[in-house]
């Protein structure tokens, strides 16, 4: 479960935001110095748009320190052009990464999460290379293997829920991020590049601080 994120430090978190959802995650040991880098970086890069919830979760153990910022359709490339990548360039230069860090936190920012209706009990798969899918999170399972250039991972639902149960990835940074299972939950392999995501957002439109 995430810890609760509050503090001045998380600016621009009330602000309205756009339709388009995105998301930035940054699993770091700066998570203060994170938040207001990814918030600059992005402000550059689209202007007016806001972040609308934020969530850290602590991750034991050493790890490699990283950024992504994710889309609906992809994981966003830095070599690709486009604001969403050159934002996502100034970020991993401000914060010098990637690095070892030990005891980090997985910062998510999110912006402008979609409306899905509850009843649709799913998550949707993203790899790297292949093509979009559905898990139905209303059937137990395990073993679930999806491949990507880069890597694979094994997922497991039960309750409801999704989780990495093993990946092929050196630091395995996505097996500790535990269960998904709210709207706007996401699930990240960044090696691997692939993601695992919970369609839709929180009753009041915008996702909780901490639960």
């Amino acid at each position: 479960m995430p810890f609760a994120a509050t503090g001045p430090w998380l600016p621009a978190l009330a602000r309205e935001a756009r339709n388009t959802f995105l998301a930035v995650r940054v699993l770091t040991d700066r998570p203060r110095l994170a938040s207001r880098e990814a918030t600059r970086a992005l402000e550059r890069a689209f202007g007016s748009l806001g972040v609308v919830s934020a969530d850290m979760y602590p991750v034991p153990g050493t790890h490699t320190a990283d950024a992504t910022i994710s889309l609906p359709d992809r994981l966003v490339s830095p070599a690709e052009p486009g604001p969403e990548a050159d934002a996502l360039r100034m970020l991993t230069r401000r914060l010098d990464l990637p690095r070892q860090v030990s005891n980090p936190v997985l910062l998510t920012l999110r912006i402008g999460a979609p409306q899905l209706p509850p009843t649709q009990l799913i998550a949707r798969v993203k790899a790297s290379g292949s093509q979009d899918s559905t898990i139905d999170l209303s059937v137990d399972q395990s073993g679930l293997k999806v491949e990507s250039p880069h890597g694979h991972v094994s997922l497991e639902v039960r309750g409801g829920a999704v989780r990495v149960r093993e990946s092929s990835c050196r630091h395995r940074t996505c097996e500790s991020l535990g269960w998904a299972s709210r709207p706007g939950d996401e699930l990240i392999c960044i090696p691997s590049r692939i993601r695992v995501s919970i369609p839709g957002s929180s009753d009041s439109g915008i996702d909780a601080l901490a639960r």
